[in-house]
């Protein structure tokens, strides 16, 4: 069965990850961590491909890859706890 590639975003100046609240414009995981993402597609499927890219503010580009560990979920928005959002796990 072949597995899909999906491109996932994430922008510095709208969500920031550590402990410091700084806009260092780094992502707090190390390799190996699985990481909880929110994704509007229903389509990835575990195993399949996913690729972060970083947008927004220098430097742009792909700075992660992973492999969907969990299918999409709702649960509580990570800008509005009060609402839920669609995740992906990788």
């Amino acid at each position: 069965m072949k597995m899909s590639e999906y491109l996932l975003t994430w922008n510095p100046k709208h969500f920031i990850t550590g402990g410091d609240g700084n806009e260092s414009g780094k992502l707090d995981y190390e390799v190996g961590d699985e990481v909880r993402w929110s994704c509007h597609s229903k389509k990835p499927k575990i195993g399949d491909v996913v690729y972060l890219i970083r947008l927004g503010t220098e430097p742009r580009g792909i700075i992660a890859r992973g492999k969907v560990t969990k299918e999409s979920y709702l649960d509580s928005g990570w800008k509005n706890p009060e609402k839920q959002t669609a995740y992906i796990q990788f």
